[in-house]
């Protein structure tokens, strides 16, 4: 039996690499519709509520948890093609949803509106 020549072995690398990384994508974006909504309150305004929990990695005041949030706001307002020049928070509220053995839930609401272009 002959073993694989490297060019074999580096290509093989790069498509379990790449179906990896669609599997990853695939999955976050099923968790973001699945945790979090986003709603056009206005033709440049908008409401997105995404819930958190103490007992994961997305706890309210966790900041690599934000990035996470905002990110996944991003992609809502890129799906929903709102604010193509950028947006602002208005307000951000968190709300606890409710507590049991595991923990608490709470939700993190953030009110935002389109930047107007330059």
């Amino acid at each position: 039996m002959s073993l694989p020549d490297r060019r074999t072995l580096i290509a093989g690398a790069v498509v379990v690499l790449v179906a990896s990384s669609l599997a990853v994508a695939a999955g976050s974006d099923r968790l973001r519709t699945e945790m979090s909504a986003f709603e056009a309150t206005g033709p440049a305004a908008f409401h997105y509520r995404v819930a958190a929990d103490g007992a994961g990695f997305d706890a309210p005041d966790d900041a690599v948890a934000e990035r996470a949030r905002l990110a996944w706001l991003a992609a809502w307002l890129a799906e929903t093609e709102m604010c193509p020049k950028g947006y602002r928070i208005a307000e951000r509220r968190v709300s606890e949803r409710h507590a049991n053995a595991f923990g608490t839930v709470w939700d993190v609401d953030y009110d935002g509106a389109c930047l107007a272009g330059e």
